[in-house]
């Protein structure tokens, strides 16, 4: 299992090569009905 450092390590790359934003989107739990401004 992966550290509590090893995953906000890899929350930090996630940012800096996607985008803080998509980071957030994959790491938080958003109800898709809500979220329909944008297609996967």
């Amino acid at each position: 299992m992966a550290t509590t450092a090893d995953y906000i390590e890899f929350v930090v790359d996630q940012i800096e090569g996607a985008g803080a934003v998509r980071a957030l989107v994959a790491v938080t739990p958003i109800p898709v009905k809500k979220t329909k401004k944008k297609a996967p």
